[in-house]
């Protein structure tokens, strides 16, 4: 069916509209193919105040093609419902061009669905679309309504959507948003198109929830579900095995009114991969925002393996809401390239940073990256990481800050194993309230070498700067700074507690310090083995040649006898009223091979 006919103004149309308080009648056409195009239009509706419910509208082919304008749409403007629309395809169902699919109201009456079933879903530009409200176009007010927009539900095996193809639900006044359901047996691929959910009123927007076992989005593609009225932002929720984001994609929830910001959860059974950037250099990243008093929502991600390569995920504030938090649960996580961690407050915002949480079970590794909770005139949220081995170098910072009168977060890292630092910066800073505490825990070896633990305030009285705290069996500082310090008030304490040793080379710091206005801090270091100022080296031994008889012990003629005797231990004595054990000894090993 093709659109308008070059002899006349008529577009072709296949119609029906409900009259008085009857039902609408349905649309049903069958065939292996259609084609919907040219500007042909197939619609159900109901627009009088007193009138029944739309028809529903239902194409049932083999391959379902709607292009160039062509729609398939059911709406009302009154107190009834709308009518659903059903695409049954066997093969294929393609949208192209400016095709659409919508059902929606402007009215009291509830808008309808948009149902899709088919194999393959193809979308190149076009639109499937539900919506609730009505804009005046001369003021661009919001005309009132209670209608509910519709749910769209889409099941495929593959679905793939590019040059531009939307599909969105949204509620423009009153009316609840309704949801988008995907699911794909097999894949689901996105690029440089939006997949959205939003409110402009007083409605919630509705949830959007994508399921399918391979999913990429690519090159600007747009997740997105936000609020700029009253109306809280829909949540966001993808499951799949493997999720890649790549070249500049985006996963949003933002709210800039009074509206809560919708959660970003993300669950997947094998990997979550962020990488590249687009081409004006914004990374591919997973966002919560509010530019309201409306809380941001929260971000969080479980699947075995997260990378990020050059990619973000942050909560934002830019007003008197707070950023959200953000909850990595993984067994491995890995930060590259500049690749970034943040709930943070930006331009000139009072909504507090929200915390940052990681929890890995093996390796979290970060080269040249950051973790952090960051406020303007709102208070810091904390920054934990937990991992079975934590490795961080090559310019990483770990950072809570705040720049106002509330106090900043602290940071926490603890290991199942090691923690190892080159090259990183561990801050908590407050320009004018109190600085949070860094605390470092780890059951084996502490390691930082050429690399900044810091917690600093500049505030006044006040104003205490956080304690640091060093708790594994060893720790070694090589070329660091780990300090304390205030201005006014009184500085933090700086505690190392190591069951075996404590190694400080000559080129490290340990300052707790004030200016002469404040009140410096403590340094206290408790070990069993103190190096410093030094360096542990490797012992010189050569070990004497040993020649054992092949003979059993037993005595000769002359009554020699061959014999194994268990002595006390040569060289400098032990402190006392302690032990030793072969595992101090090999962890003095150890460090001989960390600093030679």
């Amino acid at each position: 069916m093709r659109g308008q006919d070059s002899r006349t103004e008529f577009q072709s149309s296949v119609s029906s509209a409900a009259v008085g308080t009857e039902t609408g009648s349905v649309i049903i056409i069958k065939a292996p193919l259609i084609t919907v195009a040219d500007r042909a239009q197939i619609f159900t509706s109901s627009t009088a105040i007193l009138s029944g419910r739309a028809g529903d509208v239902t194409l049932d082919g083999g391959h379902v093609t709607i292009d160039s304008g062509g729609r398939g749409t059911s709406s009302t403007s009154g107190n009834a419902p709308g009518g659903t629309v059903t695409i049954q395809a066997a093969d294929s169902l393609t949208i192209a061009s400016t095709g659409s699919v919508s059902a929606n109201t402007s009215g009291d009456g509830d808008a309808g669905k948009v149902f899709i079933r088919t194999p393959t879903l193809l979308m190149q530009g076009g639109s499937i679309t539900g919506f609730s409200g009505l804009v005046d176009t001369s003021t661009n007010a919001i005309l009132p309504n209670r209608g509910r927009a519709g749910s769209i539900d889409i099941a495929v095996r593959n679905a793939a959507l590019s040059r531009g193809a939307t599909i969105r639900n949204d509620t423009f006044s009153n009316g609840e948003g309704g949801s988008i359901t995907i699911t794909a047996t097999e894949s689901f691929q996105v690029t440089g198109s939006t997949l959205g959910s939003s409110t402009l009123g007083a409605g919630n927007a509705g949830p959007i929830s994508v399921s399918a076992p391979s999913m990429m989005l690519a090159d600007e593609a747009f997740v997105t579900a936000n609020s700029s009225g009253a109306g809280r932002a829909g949540t966001v929720i993808l499951q799949a095995a493997g999720l890649i984001l790549t070249n500049g994609t985006q996963i949003d929830s933002s709210t800039t009114g009074i509206g809560q910001g919708g959660m970003v959860t993300i669950h997947a059974t094998e990997q979550v991969q962020l990488t590249g950037r687009n081409t004006k250099g914004d990374p591919s990243q997973i966002t919560a925002f509010t530019g309201g008093s409306g809380a941001a929502g929260q971000i969080s991600i479980t699947t075995p393996m997260l990378s990020l390569e050059k990619g973000a995920i942050f909560t934002n504030t830019g007003a008197s809401g707070p950023a959200g938090s953000i909850t990595v649960n993984a067994n491995q996580l890995a930060l590259t390239d500049g690749a970034l961690i943040s709930s943070r407050g930006v331009d000139s915002s009072i909504g507090d940073a929200g915390n940052v949480n990681l929890q890995v079970k093996g390796l979290s590794s970060s080269q040249s990256s950051t973790v952090s909770s960051e406020a303007k005139q709102g208070a810091g949220g904390n920054v934990s990481i937990t991992a079975g081995n934590i490795r961080l170098s090559d310019g990483t910072t770990i950072l809570g800050k705040t720049t106002g009168s509330k106090d900043a977060g602290s940071i926490t890292l603890t290991s199942a194993s090691d923690i190892l630092m080159q090259k990183t910066t561990v801050t908590t800073s407050a320009e004018q309230a109190s600085g949070g505490g860094i605390k470092l825990t780890a059951p084996n070896t502490i390691f930082i070498a050429d690399s900044i633990l810091t917690s600093s305030v500049k505030g006044q009285v006040g104003s205490n700067g956080g304690n640091i705290s060093i708790d594994p069996v060893a720790v070694a500082s090589q070329n660091s700074q780990i300090s304390a310090t205030a201005n006014a008030s009184a500085g933090g304490n700086i505690n190392v507690v190591a069951s075996g040793t404590v190694l400080v080379s000559p080129t490290s710091v340990l300052d707790a310090s004030a200016r002469p206005a404040g009140v410096s801090g403590s340094v206290k270091i408790d070990a069993p083995i103190q190096v410093l100022g030094g360096t542990l080296v490797p012992l010189k031994v050569s070990y004497s040649q040993a020649a054992l008889s092949g003979d059993r012990c037993a005595a000769d003629p002359q009554g020699r006898f061959s014999s194994f005797v268990q002595t006390g231990r040569d060289g400098v004595p032990h402190p006392m009223r302690s032990a030793i054990s072969g595992s101090s000894v090999n962890r003095r090993d150890s460090f001989r091979r960390l600093l030679n």
